[in-house]
């Protein structure tokens, strides 16, 4: 069975979740640190409790944050693997048979660094919800051989050919 990856970055959404979730975290935990610390000394904030909100400060950060980054971002994959479209993330797996969905389009979201519009994928399966694909990320488009391997995949069940149409079209203009 033929598998072909499909570049899909992950959303600038969950990038940005992953540092906002490790900030929350970590004031937290430095709140409750130096509330109990300053309760539990009488006579103020010692040389080691300076060291340890230093470390909670400083370290506990960038751990969250690369925690953070190695279960989401660099677990999630796409790929297509014969008709399937599957897409692994943090937690579940979800294969989608392309030529069966009845409900594929395109639609466009702002890019937030220019003026231009970011075209988007989007599969509904009724059982398994949406599988969106930005079919460009700031490292560039999809490659066209991806475009033109989703869009086989698609057009297989003989409909949605005005997507399959649009997908082949910017396939073709990147290649030239």
């Amino acid at each position: 069975m033929e598998r072909v990856e499909i570049d899909v970055p992950v959303a600038a959404g969950v990038r940005a979740g992953c540092g906002c979730l490790a900030v929350v975290v970590v004031f937290s935990a430095c709140v409750a640190v130096v509330t109990v610390l300053a309760g539990s000394s009488g006579q103020g904030i010692t040389a080691g409790e300076i060291v340890a909100m230093i470390a909670l400060f400083g370290v506990l950060p960038v751990a969250i944050t690369a925690g953070l980054w190695a279960l989401v971002v660099k677990r999630t994959r796409t790929w297509l693997e014969g008709s399937y479209l599957v897409r692994r993330a943090t937690l579940r797996t979800t294969r989608i048979e392309l030529p069966a969905v009845e409900n594929v389009y395109l639609e466009t979201l702002p890019d937030v660094r220019s003026d231009e519009r970011i075209p988007i994928l989007v599969i509904k399966d009724a059982a398994k919800g949406p599988i969106r694909l930005p079919l460009r990320s700031k490292s560039g488009w999809l490659p066209p051989g991806q475009l033109h391997a989703l869009a086989d995949r698609i057009q297989a069940g003989g409909r949605h050919d005005e997507v399959v149409t649009k997908i082949r079209h910017l396939a073709d203009t990147l290649d030239s």
